[in-house]
């Protein structure tokens, strides 16, 4: 039986390979405006010397493994982000990590917000892995952010 710590991040778009490898060099990502989250998760498993697993939907296709870590960058499942395309896309997504929990185990899931729909992760509770949403508020469009001020004025 592993006694180790085993960590699942499931991380946004964002290039998470090339995060770590700055990470691994002892620099911030300079493509980062803050110190971002997954460097943060980095950090906090090398900490507590844990496993971890990190994925990201970021278009390019890579992987880096050093230690107990994996980061993995698996672009999502193409298709359009309106309606019925952006729905099934989700569900994709939803299962892909599915199987990445059942195959990892881990003790704890940080899985950022827009990864899956939460409706999916009900049943790795069953498998005793507890889930950390990590959510975030993003104006997405100029439109959304002056909609945004006009309702606070």
């Amino acid at each position: 039986m592993n006694d180790k710590l085993r960590i699942y991040y499931a991380g946004g778009p964002g290039d998470i390979v090339g995060t770590f490898r700055h990470w691994l060099a002892g620099e911030t990502d300079p493509s980062e405006l803050a110190v971002a989250y997954s460097s943060q998760c980095f950090d906090f498993a090398k900490q507590q010397g844990a496993e971890l697993l990190a994925v990201s939907s970021c278009a390019r296709r890579d992987e880096v493994q050093s230690g107990g870590m994996k980061v993995r960058n698996r672009p999502a499942f193409p298709s359009s982000d309106r309606g019925l395309g952006y729905h099934l896309r989700q569900m994709i997504s939803g299962l892909r990590l599915l199987a990445d929990l059942f195959r990892f185990r881990p003790d704890v899931a940080v899985i950022a917000e827009g990864t899956a729909p939460w409706c999916l992760l009900f049943a790795v509770r069953r498998l005793g892995i507890r889930i950390l949403p990590s959510l975030h508020c993003v104006v997405r469009t100029k439109r959304d952010a002056e909609s945004i001020v006009s309702g606070i004025r």
